[in-house]
């Protein structure tokens, strides 16, 4: 999982745009040929609409602004008024009507003059302006609570990690922790709203809620947001005693009167909504609930893809590593060392090391650079994931943070699997590589889960498959866990949002494959209906970041080696992957000739 905590367009769904700012952009475009810029004004036009769209969720709050940005200054980035954000209605309109805007401008834009670098740029603006404008319609279908990746817990752990590099940065912290009960407050307001038009999570999802926000209250005395901010003033240069003294004494006053605070408005707030909630089932239950789900379905897995497709996608997969499963070795040998496979290198720091090592060969260098390991909070240690890379500063990615829960991981027997996910050659390589080597601010910043994602399930399967661990077992357990963990629980996400699969439904699909595990099956249902598409951005992604590259090198031979195929997908920078397949195909017919 990687943690950006900055706002992109996906991001910005709580919203709804005047329909007739978008039916008349669209109407003078088509009755009226838009003269093209000049090539310099043109490319000059992109460049100040890619900065444009990068500033705009850069300083859309100031957490987005400090994890995006070391120096904004430099960058020349207005630095906004100490605030989590706006998230009005009247912000969200004015929002949309800024996308259409966008859409103008780049149809100015002469696409045949613009450079191969400019071109993907222009054509990763252009998809995700058109992705983003369809969510107009569907202002209440999300909400950003759930219990695993909500923001209740999410907010609490990049606070805990906002680092202070002098006094208007500690001071900038002690304003937001005052800004969090207003900020719940408007979100309260949003997730009455949305219960009242029927749209609500129901009560057992609303319990986890009220339950996670609980947690974060049972140690309030010793609670690690105290801890953390003493730990980070200690990093501070010239801080004496005393003024160390007073802005501790500020941060527990904060705390007490406005984070705390905050949560059991969250605990009230959604104890007042049980009982509201209408929809026990899947998002195809909701009014345009299986258009709503197409289109969520093609952000998760950064793809143009129909539900269609994807279920034949996830069906053939599973059907291929079954085969494979029926296929392997059944003696008493193989059992055995199935039953006490431990793939790990030792600490989660010996793991890192070993891979980094282990990616020299078949990857393109990084710069020098360093990364912080910590341990989650153990009050969030319930509702977070294994491990989680926090997104570097796009302009000076040389400081990194890797999270581990160490409740999750223990006794975890593969433990390598998930440092290659989170750092190399997954997502923090991934991010290092394209802060130093992509120039589109717009893409470094933004988010393509299926993309990124995507790649980390492809890096953490090439550090496996290159170790001197038993490849037929490593192969085995990969293919198990693809199953299980990716592919069974992303074909009831579509049965269950799409399909309109109940609980039964899904303990009848499973068991025409010969599994009877209640509680697997309950734990995808719930996860389907509580955080729809959960699972397609790593198991989508990986299918297609597989099939992308394996393509390459099939196409390829020994005209390229693996790292120069890395480096020309890498190269591509962030976007989803039809624009990916488009300049990957251009390469190999270069490389061809």
């Amino acid at each position: 999982m990687r943690t950006k905590p900055e706002r992109t367009l996906r991001s910005s769904r709580i919203a709804i745009v005047i329909l007739s700012v978008v039916m008349t952009a669209a109407l003078t475009a088509s009755c009226i040929r838009i003269p093209f810029l000049s090539q310099a004004a043109g490319i000059a036009a992109l460049r100040d609409l890619d900065f444009s769209m990068f500033s705009d969720g850069a300083i859309s709050d100031t957490v987005s602004l400090h994890f995006t940005v070391k120096d904004p200054a430099a960058l020349g980035l207005t630095v906004p008024e100490v605030s989590l954000g706006d998230v009005s209605r009247e912000k969200s309109d004015e929002t949309y009507r800024k996308f259409a805007g966008y859409q103008d401008q780049l149809k100015k834009i002469d696409y045949k003059v613009l450079s191969r670098e400019d071109q993907i740029t222009y054509d990763v603006i252009e998809y995700d302006l058109k992705e983003a404008l369809e969510y107009q319609d569907y202002y209440y279908y999300s909400s950003p609570f759930n219990s695993l990746t909500g923001l209740q817990t999410d907010l609490p752990l990049v606070l805990s990690e906002y680092s202070f590099k002098d006094k208007a940065d500690i001071e900038d912290y002690l304003l937001l922790l005052a800004d969090v009960n207003r900020y719940y407050g408007d979100l309260m307001v949003f997730e009455s709203e949305r219960a009242d038009a029927g749209f609500g999570a129901s009560d057992e999802n609303l319990q986890k809620i009220i339950d996670s926000c609980k947690s974060f209250l049972e140690d309030t005395k010793d609670h690690f947001l105290v801890s953390s901010f003493a730990e980070r003033l200690d990093r501070v240069p010239g801080l004496t005693d005393t003024e160390k003294a007073g802005y501790i004494e500020q941060n527990r006053t904060a705390l007490d009167t406005y984070v705390f605070p905050a949560y059991q408005l969250l605990i009230d707030g959604f104890s007042d909504l049980l009982g509201k909630g209408v929809n026990d089932g899947g998002l195809c239950n909701l009014p345009d609930g299986k258009k709503y789900y197409a289109l969520l379905l093609k952000s998760n897995t950064s793809s143009d893809s129909s539900v269609s497709y994807v279920k034949k996608q996830i069906e053939q997969s599973i059907s291929d590593n079954i085969d494979f499963i029926l296929a392997s070795p059944t003696d008493a040998e193989f059992e055995d060392a199935y039953s006490t496979y431990d793939f790990s290198e030792g600490t989660v720091q010996e793991n890192l090391d070993y891979c980094e090592a282990a990616i020299k060969e078949d990857f393109p260098s990084i710069m020098k650079h360093d990364v912080t390991l910590k341990e989650v909070p153990a009050a969030l240690e319930d509702f977070f994931s294994p491990a989680a890379y926090l997104s570097c500063a796009i302009d000076d990615p040389k400081d990194n943070t890797i999270l581990t829960n160490a409740a999750a991981l223990a006794g975890y027997p593969n433990l390598l699997e998930t440092i290659a996910h989170e750092g190399y050659p997954g997502h923090m390589y991934e991010a290092i590589y394209h802060a130093e080597n992509i120039s589109s601010y717009y893409q470094r910043s933004a988010s393509f889960i299926g993309y990124s994602e995507g790649w980390a399930e492809y890096a953490s399967g090439y550090v496996l498959a290159e170790s001197d661990y038993d490849q037929t077992l490593v192969s085995y357990i990969a293919a198990e866990n693809r199953i299980f963990n990716l592919l069974f629980p992303a074909r009831i996400d579509i049965g269950v949002n799409y399909e309109g699969w109940s609980r039964e439904d899904v303990y009848d699909y499973l068991a025409g494959y010969n599994i009877d595990m209640q509680d697997f099956a309950d734990n995808c249902y719930d996860m389907a209906v509580e955080i729809p598409c959960y699972y397609m951005p790593y198991c989508i992604g990986q299918i297609d970041v597989t099939g992308i590259i394996t393509h390459a090198r099939d196409e390829l031979g020994d005209l390229a080696a693996l790292e120069d195929i890395h480096k020309a997908y890498l190269d591509i920078g962030p976007a989803p992957f039809p624009i990916v397949d488009k300049y990957m195909q251009i390469y190999i017919e270069t490389e061809q000739d």
